[in-house]
């Protein structure tokens, strides 16, 4: 049987979370009232063959807790479905790395940065008597 399982990984509540901090105090600067905590994790698909729902879950689990997620800082929750048909997982393709050879060749005139102007800043100098 073939199956699909969606995890979700996320930080255990005692664990200081900087992405969500960050996102959550922005959210109140937009403003947007009524979202009281923001938590960020990992949402994971997997593609299993298993003889039984028992054998996919007990694969799932073994691979959240041998690979996935860190049992000191995260935990993780799952569903399983079973699939005829599984579609691949949709996947991003890796950008080629920039080389010069493949940027666009620029004018002159946009190649020339402004003049900079050179500024002081006054330094405090204290007179040692």
């Amino acid at each position: 049987m073939k199956f699909t399982a969606e995890i979700q990984i996320i930080p255990l509540p005692e664990v200081i979370e900087p992405q969500g901090k960050t996102l959550q105090k922005h959210i109140h600067q937009l403003p947007i009232e009524g979202i009281n905590q923001v938590r960020v994790g990992k949402f994971i698909i997997l593609q299993l063959d298993a003889d039984s729902e028992t054998d996919a879950h007990e694969k799932v689990t073994k691979a959240c807790e041998k690979l996935l997620a860190h049992p000191l800082v995260e935990t993780y929750s799952f569903s399983l479905q079973i699939v005829e048909d599984p579609e691949p997982i949709p996947h991003q393709e890796p950008q080629p790395e920039a080389t010069e050879e493949s940027l666009p060749e620029a004018e002159e005139e946009e190649q020339a940065l402004p003049p900079v102007e050179e500024t002081t800043a006054p330094h405090d100098k204290t007179e040692e008597e």
